[in-house]
Order: structure tokens, then C-alpha cells, then sequence
């Protein structure tokens, strides 16, 4: 018997695909990991800072247009610096930074062990669909379920 040679173009759904990521969030914890909550998110500011497309000086200076005063480089390096452990990052300040870098990970990665998640907007409506999608065939379900012992066939 011949055995035919795989199809190399078509996606394999169970070895090829990843579902995406739809909360904002540090996927690997080692990055950010800390003693405590100040630390952590010292860690995770350095992370967004690390990453981002701007340095540092020009982030502080898109945080203050955002927030109508002065954000300063020596501020963010000390939000940064975990040594600095009795200046950590307001949450206003947070805020600015998430619309500066559009790096919300900070506020989705301490949210999450409260069970709450950060979602981009454009998945939010995907969200909202499939909670309807469930509410709407729970409802059906009942609904046949009424239907079967009206016509007395339950």
C-alpha cells in the first residue's frame, strides 16, 4: 500500500494552533516575580520601560502632556528601581504610563489574582457574544425542557 505524503500547508488544530492571548498580562511570572506587591511592581514598570519603543526620558515626557504636569526620567527610574521601595508608582501615574506605551501588563498582571482581567476593547464585544451565546442556549434548553412537559412527553 502506498502511503500518501502530508499535507505541509494545512494547519494542524492540535499541534500548530495556539488560542491567543486575550488578557493583558506578564506571561512569565519569573520576570516580575518579587517579594511583595511594591517590589513586583517595580518590576513590572522596569519591564514596561524595558520594552517599550521610547526611552525613558521621552516616556516621562509623553506622561506629563498626558497628565498636565511634570513626570521626570529620575521619577520613573526610581518607580523602576526596587531598591527605591518607598516610591512606588500612583496610580494616575500608572494610567499615564498604560497611555504613553499602551503597555497596560502592570494594571492586568496585579489585577488577575484578584480574578478580575485587563481585555483589549476590540475583544470585549467577542466577550459579551459568547455570554449571550450561553445565556441564550441555557434559555432554549429550558425552553424545550417546558415544551416536552406541555405536550407530556417528559
Amino acid at each position: 500500500m502506498v502511503r500518501r505524503k502530508g499535507d505541509g500547508s494545512t494547519l494542524d488544530l492540535f499541534t500548530d494552533w495556539e488560542p491567543p492571548k486575550v488578557a493583558v498580562r506578564f506571561e512569565d511570572d519569573a520576570r516580575v516575580r518579587a517579594d511583595n506587591v511594591a517590589e513586583r511592581i517595580s518590576r513590572m514598570v522596569a519591564e514596561v520601560l524595558r520594552d517599550a519603543d521610547m526611552s525613558r526620558g521621552d516616556i516621562a515626557g509623553a506622561m506629563g502632556d498626558f497628565m498636565g504636569k511634570p513626570v521626570s526620567k529620575a521619577m520613573l527610574d526610581a518607580y523602576a528601581g526596587q531598591a527605591r521601595g518607598d516610591h512606588n508608582i500612583s496610580l494616575a501615574r500608572a494610567i499615564a504610563l498604560v497611555a504613553v506605551t499602551k503597555d497596560a501588563r502592570v494594571i492586568g498582571s496585579e489585577l488577575e489574582p484578584l480574578g478580575l482581567a485587563v481585555v483589549p476593547k476590540r475583544d470585549l464585544h467577542g466577550l459579551r457574544h459568547l455570554a449571550w451565546s450561553e445565556r441564550s442556549r441555557k434559555a432554549q434548553a429550558m425552553a424545550d425542557a417546558e415544551y416536552q412537559l406541555w405536550k407530556g412527553l417528559a
